[in-house]
């Protein structure tokens, strides 16, 4: 499988988004993203930006989004959920002829307040998440992002032994286990934030977990990432040479479980700039 290189015809979406956030002024954190799939192969040219609400006004948000081409008619409906916010997340993936932008709500105070306050492990909305193509054919599809309180490390292992079904030999899954299995071992009391996701008709069931609050760096597991690509159909020249271009770059976040295809993807977010 090949790499998804952007088009110069589309202006670079990466620099693009950089771009409309640099114009704003807004303070900012930026992760840059590998996704290793199936059905895509290697996505090199992903990026996440992460923006405080408060520093961002409704009418910022709104033009914002409307310059990154959210489909006509969706944005006004996110007003109430905007203003629960405490973050937003912007991001873009290349994919040469097609560029995919994505918007996330993220409702961090909401949780922690909650959860603070009654000590529940009940599952509680963390992110809600809009996807749509460039171009005229625009649909817009919706992701919520459930977060699962207060597990150990074990709860999570025992988490993606259910998402990821009876097929447990699959590249994904093992590599997150032993990415959670490290953390453990290093940072035992150092817990991980471990988020579900869907979307409405369809397949989609994935996983999201935040290894912040560890100190785990890409060479940590270097070994289970490259197995992984590989194990999803990609040359393993290609994973390698796309793993060592981020360096040795804070792990910030690890998702994968099944697209709304069908198949398999594992993606990994290395923090570039923080918040």
């Amino acid at each position: 499988m090949t790499v998804a290189m952007a088009q110069p015809a589309l202006a670079d979406g990466c620099a693009r988004l950089l771009q409309v956030i640099a114009q704003r002024g807004v303070a900012h954190g930026i992760e840059d993203s590998l996704k290793f799939s199936v059905r895509d192969g290697l996505v090199a040219r992903r990026l996440l930006v992460g923006v405080r609400s408060a520093d961002l006004p409704w009418a910022g948000f709104l033009s914002l989004v409307e310059e990154l081409g959210l489909p006509a008619g969706h944005a006004a409906s996110l007003q109430s959920a905007f203003a629960r916010s405490s973050a937003l997340g912007l991001a873009v993936e290349d994919r040469g002829a097609r560029t995919l932008w994505k918007v996330y709500l993220e409702f961090w105070d909401e949780v922690r307040a909650a959860v603070r306050t009654s000590g529940s492990r009940e599952p509680r909305l963390m992110h809600l998440g809009l996807k749509w193509e460039e171009g005229p054919a625009q649909r817009l599809e919706r992701a919520h992002y459930t977060c699962h309180p207060l597990l150990t490390h074990q709860d999570i292992l025992a988490r993606l032994r259910t998402l990821y079904g009876e097929d447990q030999t699959m590249a994904g899954y093992t590599a997150a286990r032993r990415i959670v299995k490290v953390c453990a071992v290093r940072w035992p009391t150092m817990p991980l934030i471990y988020l579900e996701a869907g979307e409405e008709g369809n397949p989609r069931r994935s996983f999201d977990i935040n290894c912040y609050r560890t100190e785990l760096r890409l060479p940590d597991v270097l070994l289970p990432l490259q197995s992984a690509g590989e194990g999803l159909g990609i040359d393993a020249e290609a994973v390698a040479d796309a793993l060592a271009g981020l360096g040795d770059a804070r792990l910030g976040h690890l998702s994968g479980g099944i697209d709304r295809h069908g198949s398999e993807f594992l993606s990994l977010y290395v923090e570039r700039q923080p918040l």
